[in-house]
């Protein structure tokens, strides 16, 4: 019996648990029904099937458990980010036993720790594979993808706590993983909807093909093509003989209105972006990274801030998350053109709002016959 049938069974068993709280509708679900032929005048009475719960790998009917794991980094780099949401996904659950369940049924939760390492989350799936319904996160997407193979084989239904575009395309994981907020493919359009209003021109992204961000990359060049924005792609610094379609590294630096980061952070990228670089940026660019702390040489970033070397600094990553006291960076935080955030900068309330518009405006599009926003993956993007 397939898991993913069995989620949603159990989601809407949930969704009757709600419904039947309300005590205004006048609607009778357990009322016989009787229908009236007018050519017999015949009456015909029948019985509403008996809603019931699926039995399987996760539901235990004898002690009326269904059993959903975590695989959450706890003690890994995201441990700031994640600690606060796993908590709050067991005060849920914890509240939702003490009001009685899903119709009687208790949730099992089982929490475990990757600490965002790809070996550690695959023992732990490996361990819990065979025991739960579904997985409520699993955090990361270098861990989560690693697991996919597995979880299709499972029929796993699984949330990410990653915003990797390939969730949003249902070929890449058959459908199991429900994509959670806003992924950085929409997150680069929005972003270069604000560079446009704002005057920029020419964007460049520092990286290359398989990098850290190449989905973030990806939107980057699909808005740019819509608002008629000149892209230039550069690769690391010092990088060579990568093709025609990469812009020499000096050049970028000196030709760049916007000059956005997306590389892992490695012994040859740690500090691409330090004091002889910005030297060298003639047009005062605007500098982002929403790939990995410590690119910048976040000391040289306040000094370029300080004498106008460049324009503004959004950062929602940095060299250790959270700051540490000594950050040069919480100096100048208050500054109109500085904006750091805490690798949440996709959920605001306005691009949250967004979301949901778009969502009913795809879903209203698509039971139209006209389907709206069909994705291309990110490779296909950029080849």
């Amino acid at each position: 019996m397939k898991r993913m049938r069995i989620f949603v069974i159990l989601l809407a068993l949930g969704l009757v648990a709600a419904a039947c709280g309300t005590s205004d509708d006048t609607t009778t679900t357990a009322a016989q029904q009787t229908t009236t032929t007018a050519a017999a005048e015949e009456t015909t009475t029948t019985q509403p099937a008996e809603a019931g719960m699926k039995t399987g790998v996760g539901v235990d009917p004898d002690t009326m458990t269904i059993k959903l794991g975590a695989l959450h980094d706890l003690t890994g780099p995201f441990s700031p980010l994640v600690i606060p949401i796993s908590d709050g996904m067991q005060v849920y659950y914890d509240t939702l036993n003490a009001n009685g369940g899903i119709d009687g049924w208790m949730i099992d939760y089982i929490v475990e720790d990757t600490a965002y390492n790809v070996e550690q989350h695959l023992e732990l799936y490996e361990a819990m594979r065979n025991e739960v319904l579904a997985l409520t996160a699993s955090t990361g997407t270098p861990t989560s993808v690693a697991a996919l193979g597995a979880a299709m084989e499972d029929n796993m239904t699984f949330i990410p706590l990653s915003w990797y575009s390939g969730w949003a395309i249902p070929e890449f994981d058959s459908g199991l993983a429900l994509e959670l907020g806003t992924n950085y493919c929409i997150e680069a359009m929005n972003l270069m909807e604000f560079i446009r209003d704002n005057g920029g021109q020419t964007v460049a992204v520092a990286g290359f093909p398989s990098d850290y961000g190449l989905d973030f990359a990806a939107g980057v060049k699909l808005a740019a093509d819509f608002y008629g924005m000149d892209v230039v792609f550069a690769a690391h610094k010092g990088v060579q003989g990568l093709g025609p379609l990469y812009t020499p590294w000096h050049e970028v630096l000196e030709t760049s209105d916007v000059l956005t980061l997306h590389a892992p952070l490695t012994p040859v990228t740690r500090n691409m972006i330090s004091g002889p670089e910005f030297r060298v940026m003639r047009r005062c660019p605007l500098l982002i990274n929403t790939s990995r702390g410590g690119l910048v040489d976040e000391q040289a970033l306040v000094e370029a801030l300080d004498t106008g070397a460049i324009s503004g600094a959004g950062f929602d990553v940095l060299t250790s998350e959270p700051p540490r006291p000594d950050n040069p960076l919480l100096s100048v935080l208050q500054r109109p053109n500085v904006i750091v955030t805490p690798h949440v900068a996709w959920a605001s309330v306005e691009a949250m709002q967004t979301l949901w518009n778009q969502t009913v405006q795809h879903i209203d599009d698509y039971l139209r016959g006209s389907p709206s926003n069909v994705v291309t993956p990110p490779a296909a993007i950029l080849a």
